[in-house]
């Protein structure tokens, strides 16, 4: 008698752990666990951010920081898109033009259901090869700001297997987070054709550095001319200087030295990084000059760290 009850607790236990790896697990980049069997309930899968300008359209999120997982080797998993794919916060994003880039393919919304995202089986992993984006307006238009924390839009997925009855199947609802600030361009006019604009202000001797452009001995001049397609745009426009600010003051462009920053002046006016400065276009096309001056923190001289230095800035054009 003791050894049926044994045999059967043997065989009750190894049923538990099969049935508890019959699954397909995804995770997001910073450890968060999409759970298997989906959910009618949107999962918040937090995303890092970021504008990438290509002809017709600007990314603004890239999925594959997600990464997918077939449990079990014997099973093989499918992923596609669902009915009503993909939905941006109009809040954020208004009646704007939107897509998704599925396996390099690109489909403007809205997006169909029952599109392949991945295929797994053995135990493979696969990162969600689906990108995000928005389409560019040929005339002037509002640029977008996206913070941390913000609501991007939804992405429904149905995922499926194999096996008899599909179990461990079900719908996933992912509902995009951002996990970072970002400014969006939404318009296809360029600024010097989008170009780098590289400002080099070779050698500097620690006692020409000055703290107020005013009193400036070292700067540098840079030409900006604008393009957009739609030649009969003439109106106000706005350039919008995107960077993080130096640690000694929030008017300058943040460098690698801690008590060195870059000013940009228009007008006489420093623009302080995130704000933005006024110009205007006639029939799709204007041209302006911008000054690049080098400032310090209020420390003497010798406490100012030598050797080289380095900055960035991005410069996005918009329409009020």
């Amino acid at each position: 008698m003791r050894k049926k009850i044994f045999y059967s607790l043997l065989a009750f236990c190894a049923f538990l752990l099969a049935n508890n790896a019959h699954a397909f697990t995804c995770r997001t980049s910073d450890g968060g666990v999409i759970s298997p069997g989906g959910s009618t309930t949107p999962v918040n899968v937090r995303v890092r951010i970021g504008p990438d300008l290509q002809y017709g359209k600007n990314e603004i999120v890239n999925v594959s920081q997600v990464t997918c997982t077939n449990d079990v080797a014997s099973w093989t998993d499918y992923l596609k898109t669902d009915s009503s794919a993909l939905s941006l916060n109009t809040a954020l994003f208004g009646g704007i033009g939107f897509g998704a880039t599925i396996n390099g393919t690109d489909y403007t919304a809205p997006v169909p259901g029952g599109i392949s995202i991945m295929t797994l089986t053995n135990k493979a992993s696969q990162t969600v090869t689906l990108r995000v984006y928005i389409v560019l307006s040929k005339y002037p238009t509002p640029d977008i700001k996206i913070s941390k924390g913000d609501i991007i839009g939804q992405i429904n997925f149905v995922q499926t297997n194999d096996r008899p009855g599909c179990p461990q199947c079900g719908p996933y609802r992912w509902q995009l987070i951002a996990d970072n600030d970002a400014y969006f361009v939404t318009t296809s006019c360029t600024i010097n054709n989008n170009q780098q604009i590289n400002v080099d202000f070779n050698q500097i001797r620690q006692d020409y550095l000055t703290q107020t452009v005013a009193d400036a001995q070292i700067k540098q001049d840079k030409a900006l001319t604008y393009q957009c397609e739609d030649l009969t745009a003439t109106q106000d426009v706005q350039i919008r200087l995107v960077s993080d600010a130096a640690p000694f003051s929030s008017n300058y462009i943040k460098t690698t030295n801690a008590n060195v920053g870059v000013a940009l002046v228009y007008n006489n006016q420093v623009i302080s990084p995130n704000n933005t400065f006024s110009t205007h276009i006639t029939n799709g096309v204007g041209n302006d000059t911008v000054t690049f001056v080098p400032v310090k923190n209020n420390v003497a001289y010798s406490d100012i760290a030598t050797g080289p230095f380095t900055g960035s800035a991005t410069l996005i054009f918009s329409a009020p």
